[in-house]
């Protein structure tokens, strides 16, 4: 026969552990909601700046393809010149390899 005393212990370690699941379960949901705070917080920093770049980008597009008589060496060179790697290197990247597929240009 167990001691009635066994049954009262695993009683309240049932409990401690049912309160630390509810414990996990509020910081989840107050850590997901922090995120999708940092998130648009960092949405709205950087909102600016990423429209600055595809107004950049828009305006190199038009210049680029003003340039319909000049070869497409110097468009590569005005491409790489307007667009410094250090501002942006993944659009860049995706800029460049659009323009090289574009003027069919081989870097």
């Amino acid at each position: 026969m167990v001691p009635t005393w066994v049954g009262v212990v695993s009683a309240l370690s049932l409990a401690i552990i049912a309160l630390a699941a509810i414990v996990v379960a509020v910081a989840s949901v107050v850590s997901a909601l922090g995120i999708r705070t940092f998130t648009r917080a960092l949405e709205q920093i950087a909102g600016p700046a990423i429209q600055d770049v595809r107004q950049l980008i828009g305006t190199i597009k038009g210049e680029a393809d003003a340039l319909v008589g000049t070869s497409r060496e110097i468009r590569l060179r005005i491409m790489r010149a307007a667009t410094p790697r250090s501002i942006a290197s993944p659009i860049w990247m995706r800029w460049s390899r659009w323009c090289r597929r574009r003027w069919r240009i081989r870097s």
